[in-house]
């Protein structure tokens, strides 16, 4: 069987084994009833289909029966951007417009989300062991990778290629391949744990991928010498959200600020006086989680008391600094 959908949301099903013309008709077509821009998923008799209203549908196929049967929808918070991709426990993997990646259930519930900040269309890639080591490498808009954990969607890994990531993933044995807007293949090595273990052969060396051919080629060959390589280890990200303290503090005329965070946000620190008014703002974007450290040049500001703010998600503090001059 042959399946797809065009972009008005008309699913089409076509029986390979029964064509016998250059213009077949299909043996059935469903409509979804919303557009849709991505591929569909095939898992044994299910289809999985997402749409632009931000619905994940699931559909069951039957031999011999002239359509399908909806077994459940899930709506997501916007638009679906990403073609979904099936683990090998039938959950579902996808992300969205507004840069949320979700882990859906077999039977249609919330497993876990993700918060990238950018646009997901990119389709991602699934390794997965069976073990604590299993992940889903995705990518977004803004131009980072990002290796998530099946468990929990906590990030194992990060890496910025400061260009736009739209093209598909590729794991293959220890090694995550894909593509950027400004031309470049990226090949990123995993962790050694992993790669040790699969010499070792205490693993099986078989991904995951629901959405194309069901196997890592999807097109062309893999080739060891195209792209650049680069390794990522796992990383120890932040457990919480601190603004930690400054140093030096008392100072002239310079401190730096420590804080912290454990997923991608939206960062706000902030200098204000003892007035409460705001003197200068030290960072305002999106950055990756993790150990930062930013420094305030006070040469232009009077000696006093001054105060630094910090807004992260739904988090706020405030610490007070001391200016001698």
């Amino acid at each position: 069987m042959l399946f797809f959908v065009n972009e008005e949301g008309m699913l089409f099903c076509f029986d390979l084994n029964s064509i016998e013309s250059t213009t077949p008709s299909p043996f059935w077509y469903y409509p979804i009833g919303d557009s849709v821009k991505s591929s569909v998923a095939l898992d044994d008799t299910y289809l999985y289909v997402t749409t632009t209203a931000g619905k994940l549908i699931k559909l069951q196929y039957l031999a011999g029966e002239v359509g399908p049967t909806k077994i459940w929808e899930f709506a997501a918070d916007t638009i679906i951007t990403s073609s979904p991709i099936i683990g090998s426990n039938h959950e579902v993997y996808f992300g969205t417009h507004s840069g949320m990646i979700y882990s859906i259930n077999a039977d249609g519930t919330q497993k876990w989300t993700y918060n990238t900040y950018a646009p997901v269309v990119s389709t991602g890639a699934l390794a997965e062991y069976g073990t604590s080591m299993d992940r889903l490498f995705i990518g977004d808009s803004s131009g980072y990778a990002f290796a998530l954990s099946l468990s929990d969607g906590t990030a194992k890994w990060i890496h910025s290629t400061g260009s736009s990531i739209i093209s598909a993933f590729l794991y293959d044995e220890g090694v995550v391949h894909f593509g950027t807007t400004d031309g470049k293949v990226l090949k990123i090595q995993y962790t050694e744990p992993m790669n040790a273990a699969l010499a070792r052969g205490q693993v099986e060396t078989t991904s995951i991928w629901g959405t194309f051919q069901g196997n890592n080629y999807r097109t062309g060959n893999l080739s060891t010498t195209q792209g650049a390589l680069s390794t990522h280890p796992e990383t120890s990200f932040p457990s919480k959200y601190a603004l930690g303290s400054s140093y030096p503090n008392p100072f002239n005329p310079v401190t730096n600020i420590n804080y912290s965070f454990p997923k991608m946000a939206n960062v706000r620190l902030t200098i204000y006086d003892m007035t409460g008014r705001e003197i200068s703002t030290l960072y305002n974007g999106t950055q990756i989680p993790g150990y930062h450290t930013i420094n305030w040049d006070a040469s232009e500001q009077s000696s006093g008391i001054y105060f630094v703010k910090m807004v992260a998600g739904e988090y706020v503090n405030t610490k007070k600094l001391m200016l001698v001059k």
